[in-house]
């Protein structure tokens, strides 16, 4: 599903104010469905720390994305990531 994420990712990206935050969030701990799809909408969006306090707790200050797996953290497999509209 990495090219539908990765046009979702393309068609919201005008949808928010330049400077404006997206969290990308997928139900897939696969890097093809992850940092790939990241990669390929670099020119839209900037990695951006989390500002969630619950998050920054979990993964540090300066943590841009978060991965979620079964047996670490007691719930399905998720990629989170903070970005920032370009």
């Amino acid at each position: 599903l990495a090219e539908l994420q990765t046009r979702i990712l393309r068609n919201v990206a005008p949808l928010a104010p330049q400077g404006g935050r997206v969290i990308y969030a997928v139900c897939s701990v696969f890097r093809d469905e992850a940092e790939e799809v990241l990669s390929r909408v670099a020119d839209l969006f900037e990695p951006v720390p989390f500002d969630a306090p619950e998050l920054v707790e979990l993964v540090g200050a300066d943590a841009t994305t978060l991965r979620l797996l079964p047996l670490r953290h007691g719930t399905d497999g998720y990629f989170l990531a903070s970005l920032l509209r370009r």
